[in-house]
């Protein structure tokens, strides 16, 4: 069987499959809200760098085509990209007789996860780092070839910025790298390229460096409160991050990426697999020890499983034991049926019984609905007033902003947690004596509005939809901040 030939029909057909699956459902209220960043370039985020933002732009055709497909194209693009690498990256470290095989196999595996299923169709900083994390290992791949080559290590500095830009998280991979020039044998071939790639990649963070130090450190203030680390341990808090990444990740699967890892970093048979290893084994340690002190969110640590989907195809395919091979062909079956379940109930998600209202996608569905019956009062009320749209949260702002026709603007008055990057925003100051339209769903919300305005005429409409009630408050003649 030419497995070559079935991986290129593989990532053909899963692309396509991708593509569809990306028009079926609502923005999420994170994506809506990355869109929001698209409209406002900038070099860097409360939360994160500018790169997902940039993606989107272009994909939108500079914010000119406003869909689900659009915003969310680029997702699949990056993931099918991420795929492509992740079979050079295989095919480079394993070149016998069955790589190939293995290859196409560990292909399955990285799409029998539920993780990596929903990065290929949700437009989130994880999708497009965990590209150029994908890409910086395949830099490496030569590097540890000729570690005296400066030009690779130049190139990942800057590859490695571009990730870190993308989400903040893969910092953590730098000590992993530090350390695995660490175990090699002749390290001191690594040292000068080091602090290359060390210097490239400072330099190209340096636009994000520049708008913290002009934004108050936002960056940093907002990921001390993300980590909400606790004085005491917090067993509840690993046991929940544990569980996690056992569903997510492939739960049949999950403890053979430690099995493998441990076996390779002891073998020590190539850098290539002591590299994949220590890259994988260090973060994931580091994760563990976080999660009894802190609540770690279950997508966090997923980019680092990518290397150890290498080490444990490898493993359990090029095993003597027969049950080994057969275990691991089961694990993958399970895993693409679960997921193959779930992308067919995307559309009918949020009317799914067991689905809590809290959910991230049942959040979003009826934004459609509702920005249809509020443009209707917005259109009314204009006739004869200035007037523009305010929300009190930034996921309803952002998905009012994407479903309304012609994509106003809809604003966050109130400098809170929970108006994120709105509040560098500052555009609502040229809206002085405007009237506005609050959009809310707690009476406490309209009560800290009421300081902005000379007069409020409360709840003038109540919208019902797909189990959301908001109400609109009509405010009167807006007197700034």
């Amino acid at each position: 069987m030419n497995y070559k030939n079935l991986i290129f029909f593989f990532i053909i057909f899963i692309t396509i499959i991708h593509f569809i699956i990306i028009n079926l459902f609502p923005l999420l209220g994170d994506e809506a809200y990355y869109w929001q960043w698209s409209r406002h370039p900038d070099f860097a985020y409360y939360e994160q760098g500018p790169v997902l933002a940039l993606v989107i732009f272009i994909f939108t055709l500079f914010n000119k085509i406003n869909n689900e497909f659009t915003v969310r194209a680029g997702s699949v693009f990056f993931f099918t990209l991420t795929l492509i690498f992740c079979f050079l990256i295989y095919k480079k470290i394993y070149n016998d007789d069955k790589s190939q095989k293995n290859n196409f196999f560990n292909l399955i595996a990285i799409n029998s996860s539920l993780l990596y299923c929903g990065l290929a169709i949700l437009m989130m900083h994880d999708t497009i780092m965990i590209f150029f994390y994908t890409l910086l290992i395949y830099i490496f791949l030569f590097i540890i070839e000729k570690p005296e080559d400066l030009k690779y290590w130049a190139i990942s500095g800057i590859i490695y910025a571009i990730a870190i830009m993308s989400k903040f998280t893969v910092l953590i991979i730098y000590p992993a790298i530090f350390l695995f020039i660490f175990l090699t044998d002749d390290h001191k071939k690594y040292l000068n390229g080091f602090l290359l790639f060390t210097f490239f990649s400072i330099i190209f963070l340096s636009p994000v460096v520049f708008w913290n130090i002009n934004h108050n450190f936002a960056n940093i203030n907002y990921l001390l409160i993300r980590s909400g680390v606790e004085k005491n341990i917090n067993l509840n808090n690993f046991l929940n991050f544990l569980v996690s990444q056992l569903l997510l990740l492939n739960p049949f699967l999950f403890f053979f990426f430690y099995i493998s890892s441990f076996i390779k970093i002891k073998e020590k048979k190539t850098y290539y697999e002591l590299f994949l290893s220590v890259i994988f084994i260090f973060p994931q340690i580091i994760f563990l020890v976080l999660s009894f002190k802190s609540k770690i969110e279950a997508n966090w640590p997923g980019f680092i499983y990518l290397p150890a989907f290498f080490l444990a195809t490898n493993y359990m395919l090029n095993s003597s034991n027969a049950f080994l091979k057969k275990y691991f062909y089961f694990s993958i079956i399970f895993g693409l049926t679960i997921c193959s379940v779930i992308y067919l109930l995307l559309p009918f998600y949020a009317n799914t019984p067991f689905i809590k209202s809290s959910n991230a996608l049942s959040k979003s569905y009826g934004y459609k609905n509702i920005a249809i019956k509020v443009n209707n009062i917005y259109n009314e009320l204009k006739q004869n007033n200035k007037i523009f749209m305010a929300a009190r949260h930034y996921q309803v702002a952002s998905l009012l902003a994407f479903y309304l026709n012609g994509n106003p603007e809809v604003y966050i008055l109130i400098e809170h947690e929970s108006s994120k990057n709105y509040r560098f925003w500052k555009e609502y100051k040229k809206l002085i004596d405007y009237n506005c339209l609050f959009i809310y769903s707690e009476d406490w919300e309209s009560f800290e509005m009421e300081k902005f305005f000379e007069k409020n005429i409360k709840k003038i409409n109540t919208i019902n939809e797909a189990n959301k009630i908001l109400f609109i408050d009509y405010f009167i003649k807006y007197k700034g901040n």
